[in-house]
């Protein structure tokens, strides 16, 4: 894994580029449920790759970013503050996070699944990010949130219902952002070998 700069879309770079950081900072990772934990404490072994604990603030802002009305991004616009803008200061607002979470690595690792619900804008406003779906038997997930609802038949259909919903979204657009960028891996696979499955983000 190479170490590699942190870059938004060109429109972004070239407009706002006295506002970026004059050093280097270091690519991003992204990685989804389920199996997240056993991905993050593999991968924070590595001395290039720092993966801390579970954020819970990145997601809001990718949800604010992403449900913006028109109007008022046109509002926006006419203001001085277009698109591109936005872009920019959202993911210097990640980019600030994920550095300040741990110490500094050549690798960030941010492990928060629901994030590859925005998969194809973080891969537009980080050029060089890359994404880790960890993808995980459904019934082992449904049978896993027990603890979190009630362990009723219906509790569990629904679990199995949002999982494939969730899955199918995610891996669309995993397809979508390509191969060199999005990784699939299997959990189950992950446990039975470990070394052979993370060669695969090499």
């Amino acid at each position: 894994m190479d170490r590699s700069a942190f870059q938004l879309s060109d429109s972004s770079t070239n407009r706002f580029d006295k506002r970026r950081s004059d050093s280097n900072p270091p690519n991003t990772h992204f990685a989804h449920d389920v199996g997240t934990t056993l991905m993050r404490v593999l991968l924070d072994v590595h001395p290039w790759i720092h993966c801390g604990p579970e954020g819970m603030v990145i997601k809001p802002i990718l949800e604010i970013r992403h449900r913006t009305p028109s109007l008022h991004v046109n509002s926006s616009t006419e203001s001085g503050i277009p698109p591109d803008l936005l872009d920019w200061a959202t993911a210097q607002y990640i980019r600030q996070i994920a550095e300040g979470m741990g110490p500094p690595a050549r690798i960030l690792c941010y492990k928060r699944p629901e994030v590859l619900l925005y998969m194809e804008y973080l891969a537009r406003i980080f050029l060089d990010s890359q994404f880790v779906v960890m993808l995980r038997d459904g019934r082992a997930v449904a049978v896993s949130n027990e603890r979190w609802g009630s362990h009723t038949l219906p509790y569990l259909y629904d679990t199995l219902h949002r999982w494939m919903r969730e899955n199918l979204q995610i891996i669309s657009a995993c397809q979508r952002v390509g191969p060199k960028r999005c990784i699939i891996i299997r959990y189950e696979l992950l446990v039975l070998n470990p070394e052979r499955e993370l060669r695969a983000l090499t």
